[in-house]
C-alpha cells in the first residue's frame, strides 16, 4: 500500500463513518463510539524524526516538509541543541496558527551541562558529590525497596543534596565550574573538542541568564504565535563571532531564549503535513550532552520513521557511526530511512561515497544495499517547496527574509528579493550537482524541475511507505473498520432482538433467556480454559533470554566504554589529580586506599550501566509494542493470535445457531473484539500496559530503577569482594607510566598536560580490563539468577495484560447480555400494539440503515486486508 492508496482508504473510511453519524436514529452510545473512531482516524499522526550529523541538512529538510516555511533554525554553527522542534498540520483552515512551548525544568537545564561540570563538583565538594551519580547530582532519586520474586534485596544508595540552579551558592558553584572549563579552553583552544565547546557555550548562557527577568517571564508562556516562537528558536547569525569577542554577557536574553526551551510544537497550515497527518520533528544536536542524548533517544523511540541524513561531501564519519550506534542501542534500526544529502558532485556520490557508505555500514552490522539509500538535495528540496509560495506572495515574511539572509551568507550577490534568490540559488545548485540545465525564472515548470532534481518526492514516498506499512493495519483495520463494525454489530443485534421480543409472550421470552444464558456461559467456560494457556510461566523464558542477550550482555562493550570515559575523565581532570594518583601507585596499596578508590569508581560504573541499559531497555520494549520483535511475535504474540482464532471459531458456531434458532437472538452482536497479539493494534492494550508495574520501570522513562538494580548486583560481584575492576585497574598504570615516563617528563617541561598523555596511553587497556570484569561479573551465578528474575519481571506483565484483556472482554460480554435482557423486560410493560410499532421501527432501522452500513464497513475491511496481503505477497 503506497501513500496515495492509504490516503484514499482513510478518506473512504472517514466518509463511511460520516454517513453512519448522519443516521438520525443512531443511539447515543453508538454515535459516541463512531465519533471516537472517526476522530482517532484523523488524529493518528505519523511522526518522522530527522537525525544526522552536524550541518547535514536536517533543519533544511524540516523546513522543506513544512512547505518551505523557515521554522527550524538552520545555518547555526553549533552541534548541541537549542530545543526539539516539531510541526503538524492545523486541520481547521480558519484557525490561527500557533506554537505550544515547553520550557526546560531545573533538572533538564542541569542535565545539559552536568557532564562538563561533574569533575569540578566532585573536587570542590567531595563530601557532597564525591560518590554521587550524575542523576543524583541534579535530581533527588527516591530510594525504595524493589522486591523481586522471592528476593528481599534492597537497592540502597547515599542520599545526595542535588544542585539547585536557583540557589545562589549552587549557582556560584556552577559558574566556577564553567570558569575552570573556560581556562582549559583558552589555554589550548585547538585541542578542545568542538562538541564540548558547544556545550560550554550553552551552559554559560544558562548560568548567566537563568535568573533574568526576561527569561523568567518567557518561561511562564506556553503558547505563542509561530512567528514569535520562530524568533526565539533562531540562532544569532553571528553566533561564533560573538563568542570570539566576549562571554555570555555579549548576548541579550531575547537572543538566547532557545537554550531554555525544551520543545516546541508548531501548528501550521501545511498541505504537505496534512497529506498523511504527519508530524515532523527536528531532533536536537547529536548527543553532545546528556540532555541531547536523552531527548534524541526519546524522540527516536516515539517516532514512526527515522530519517537519517548523511552529508554528501564525504563518506560517513565517526559522528555518523556514533549516532547510528545510538539508534541501534535503543533497538530502533528498523525505523531507519537512509539518505545522502547531495551537497557535492552527483557522479562522485554515486560512484564513490554511496558504495563506501554501504560498505562501512555493512561491516558494522547494518543490513542495507545501495538501493536503500536515497540521494536527495536538501536545499533544492526546500526550493521545490517554497517556490510557489514565493511566486504567489503567500510565504510569510519571516520565512522569506530568512531565506534571503541565509542565501546571502553563501553568496552576497544573490539579490535582495526572495524570488531573485530562488532563481539564482536553484540555478547554481542544479549546476553544482552536474546537471546541464538552467533555471532562468520562477514558474511552475521550473519548480517541478527543481523538485525532480532534488529527489524530495522519491524520498518521502519511501518514508511514507515505511510508515504506512507499520500503521495502516492499526489505523484502518484494528482501530478503524473493526471497531466500527463491532459497534454496528452490537446495535444490529439489539434491533433484531427487539423485533423478536414483540412476537413473544413474556413466558416465552424468559425461556429464551435461560437458553441463551446457558449457551453464553458454556462459551465463556471454554474461553476461560483456553486463556489459561497464556499464564504458563515457561512462555516467558525465550523473551526473558532475549532481553538478557540484547539489552544487557550485548551492551557490555558499550558499558565498558562509557565507564572508561567516566573513570579517566574523573581521575585525570587535573594534573594535580594525576599526582595524587601517582603517589598512590608508588606507595604500597593499603586496604584503606583500595576501599577509597573503590568508592570513587563504584558510582561511575553504576552510572555507565544505567545510562546504557536504560535506553536499551526502553528500545527493546518499544519493538515489542510496535510488533517488531521476532521473539515476542513467535511466543506471546503467536499464542494470543492462536487463542483469538480459537475463540473466534467457537463464537462463529454460536452465530450459525443464532441465525437458525430464534431463541438465541439475545446473543446477536455480542462477539468479542479479539486481539491480534500486537500492542500497537489497540490503544486499549497500551493503556492497560501503562497501568501495570512495568510502567514504573520502562514507559515513564524510569527504567533507571531496573538498570540500577542490575548495576547493583554486578558491581557487587565485580567491584566489591574480589575487586575485579579496581584492583586490576591499578597495575595498568605501572607499565604504561614506565613506558611513557621519558615522554611525560619532556611533556611537562613543554607545558603539555600530563593527564592528557596518560588518558591517551591507558584508555584502551582500562576499557579491556573493565569489559573482562563485567563479563566475569554477569556470568557469576548470583548475577545470572538476579538478571533472570529481573528479565522475567518485564515479561510476565505482558502476558498478564492479555490475560486480563481477554477476561475483560468476557466480562463485558456478560454485562451487555444482561443489559439487553433488562431492556427487553421493559418492553413487556408496553401494550402489544406499542411493542409491534417498536418492532417495525427496529426492523426498518436495522434493514435499511444499520445492516447496509455494517456491510459497507465490512467490505471496506476486506478491501484493505486484500491490499495489505497483496503487498506482502509481492514482497513489499
Amino acid at each position: 500500500m503506497d501513500a496515495k492508496v492509504y490516503e484514499e482508504k482513510r478518506n473512504r473510511l472517514i466518509e463511511t463513518l460520516d454517513e453512519i453519524l448522519g443516521i438520525e436514529e443512531l443511539r447515543d452510545e453508538t454515535r459516541v463510539e463512531i465519533q471516537k473512531i472517526r476522530d482517532k482516524s484523523l488524529e493518528n499522526n505519523f511522526e518522522i524524526v530527522l537525525v544526522g550529523e552536524f550541518q547535514g541538512g536536517k533543519s533544511t529538510t524540516f523546513n522543506a516538509i513544512c512547505d518551505g516555511r523557515e521554522i527550524s533554525p538552520r545555518g547555526a554553527m553549533i552541534k548541541t541543541s537549542a530545543c526539539k522542534i516539531s510541526a503538524c498540520n492545523l486541520a481547521d483552515p480558519d484557525a490561527e496558527e500557533y506554537a505550544q512551548t515547553v520550557w526546560k525544568d531545573e533538572r533538564e537545564l542541569l542535565l545539559g551541562m552536568i557532564k562538563l561540570i561533574e569533575p569540578y563538583l566532585r573536587k570542590a565538594q567531595p563530601d557532597r558529590f564525591g560518590h554521587a551519580t550524575q542523576e543524583q547530582m541534579i535530581r533527588h532519586i527516591e530510594l525504595y525497596e524493589m522486591m523481586m520474586y522471592g528476593d528481599d534485596s534492597i537497592i540502597t544508595g547515599q542520599e545526595v543534596k542535588p544542585l539547585d540552579i536557583h540557589n545562589p551558592d549552587d549557582l556560584e558553584l556552577i559558574r566556577n565550574s564553567l570558569s575552570e572549563q573556560w581556562k582549559i579552553y583558552k589555554k589550548d583552544p585547538k585541542n578542545y573538542e568542538q562538541e564540548d565547546l558547544d556545550v560550554l557555550y550553552i551552559s554559560s548562557l544558562i548560568a548567566h541568564f537563568v535568573n533574568s527577568p526576561v527569561i523568567t517571564g518567557l518561561r511562564k508562556t506556553d503558547r505563542m504565535s509561530v512567528y514569535e516562537v520562530g524568533k526565539l528558536v533562531t540562532f544569532p547569525m553571528d553566533w561564533t563571532a560573538r563568542w570570539q569577542t566576549g562571554m555570555a554577557e555579549v548576548f541579550q536574553p531575547e537572543e538566547i531564549a532557545f537554550v531554555f526551551l525544551a520543545n516546541v510544537l508548531c501548528f501550521i497550515h501545511s498541505p504537505n503535513l496534512a497529506r498523511l497527518g504527519c508530524v515532523i520533528t527536528d531532533c536536537p544536536g547529536l548527543f553532545a550532552s546528556p540532555w541531547d542524548t536523552e531527548v534524541a533517544q526519546k524522540s527516536m523511540l516515539d517516532a514512526d520513521a527515522i530519517l537519517y541524513l548523511f552529508g554528501g561531501l564525504k563518506t560517513l564519519n565517526q559522528g555518523d557511526i556514533r549516532a547510528l550506534n545510538e539508534i541501534r542501542k535503543v533497538k530502533m534500526e528498523h525505523k531507519l530511512v537512509y539518505t545522502i544529502n547531495v551537497m557535492g558532485n552527483l557522479r562522485n556520490i554515486r560512484n564513490n561515497i554511496l558504495p563506501e557508505n554501504v560498505s562501512k555500514l555493512s561491516s558494522l552490522g547494518f543490513k542495507l544495499s545501495e538501493s536503500d539509500i536515497h540521494l536527495y538535495h536538501a536545499l533544492l528540496g526546500l526550493c521545490s517547496r517554497n517556490g510557489i509560495p514565493i511566486k504567489e506572495g503567500i510565504l510569510d515574511k519571516h520565512s522569506a527574509d530568512r531565506f534571503v539572509k541565509l542565501a546571502q551568507t553563501i553568496d552576497e550577490g544573490y539579490g535582495n528579493s526572495a524570488e531573485e534568490v530562488w532563481v539564482t540559488l536553484s540555478d547554481q545548485l542544479i549546476g553544482n550537482i552536474d546537471i546541464k540545465e538552467s533555471i532562468e525564472r520562477l514558474d511552475l515548470n521550473n519548480v517541478k524541475k527543481v523538485a525532480e532534481r532534488s529527489g524530495i518526492d522519491d524520498l518521502f514516498d519511501g518514508i511514507e511507505q515505511t510508515v504506512i506499512k507499520k500503521k495502516a493495519h492499526s489505523i484502518l483495520i484494528s482501530q478503524g473498520g473493526e471497531r466500527a463494525s463491532a459497534a454496528l454489530s452490537l446495535l444490529e443485534g439489539d434491533l433484531k432482538h427487539k423485533e423478536e421480543v414483540a412476537k413473544q409472550t413474556e413466558a416465552e421470552f424468559e425461556e429464551d433467556v435461560v437458553k441463551a444464558r446457558e449457551e453464553l456461559e458454556r462459551f465463556q467456560e471454554r474461553a476461560s480454559e483456553i486463556i489459561l494457556k497464556l499464564k504458563e510461566p515457561i512462555l516467558a523464558t525465550p523473551l526473558a533470554e532475549n532481553f538478557e542477550n540484547t539489552v544487557v550482555l550485548s551492551n557490555v562493550s558499550q558499558i565498558a566504554e562509557s565507564a572508561t570515559e567516566a573513570i579517566v575523565n574523573n581521575l585525570l581532570s587535573f594534573d594535580a589529580t594525576f599526582h595524587r594518583l601517582w603517589g598512590r601507585i608508588l606507595a604500597t596499596l593499603t586496604s584503606t586506599q583500595c576501599a577509597s578508590l573503590k568508592e570513587e569508581l563504584e558510582p561511575l560504573l553504576e552510572e555507565s550501566i544505567e545510562s546504557t541499559i536504560e535506553p536499551a531497555t526502553e528500545g527493546w520494549f518499544q519493538t515489542i509494542k510496535e510488533g517488531e520483535s521476532d521473539i515476542y511475535n513467535a511466543t506471546i504474540g503467536a499464542l494470543v493470535r492462536s487463542i483469538s482464532q480459537d475463540l473466534g471459531n467457537d463464537w462463529k458456531k454460536i452465530v450459525d445457531d443464532i441465525n437458525n434458532v430464534d431463541s438465541l437472538t439475545l446473543l446477536g452482536g455480542l462477539e468479542l473484539s479479539l486481539p491480534t497479539g500486537k500492542f500497537s493494534d489497540n490503544d486499549e492494550f497500551l493503556d492497560k500496559l501503562n497501568t501495570t508495574s512495568l510502567t514504573a520501570d520502562v514507559n515513564a522513562g524510569s527504567a533507571i530503577h531496573f538498570a540500577g538494580n542490575v548495576a547493583g548486583f554486578v558491581i557487587g560481584t565485580v567491584v566489591m569482594g574480589v575487586s575485579v575492576i579496581v584492583l586490576s585497574f591499578m597495575p595498568i598504570w605501572m607499565p604504561v607510566i614506565a613506558v611513557m615516563l621519558p615522554g611525560l617528563i619532556a611533556a611537562s617541561a613543554a607545558g603539555v598536560s600530563v593527564s592528557e598523555l596518560i588518558k591517551k596511553g591507558a584508555t584502551s587497556q582500562i576499557k579491556a580490563n573493565i569489559e573482562d570484569g563485567l563479563r566475569t561479573g554477569f556470568n557469576e551465578p548470583d548475577a545470572k539468577n538476579r538478571l533472570r528474575m529481573a528479565s522475567l519481571s518485564f515479561v510476565f506483565p505482558m502476558q498478564e495484560v492479555f490475560v486480563n484483556h481477554f477476561h475483560d472482554l468476557l466480562k463485558n460480554q456478560l454485562i451487555l447480555f444482561e443489559k439487553r435482557v433488562e431492556e427487553s423486560k421493559l418492553l413487556f410493560l408496553e401494550k402489544e400494539q406499542v411493542r409491534r410499532e417498536i418492532s417495525i421501527k427496529a426492523n426498518e432501522l436495522r434493514v435499511n440503515k444499520i445492516s447496509p452500513s455494517k456491510s459497507k464497513v465490512d467490505v471496506f475491511i476486506n478491501d484493505v486486508l486484500n491490499v495489505l496481503v497483496e503487498k506482502r505477497v509481492g514482497g513489499q
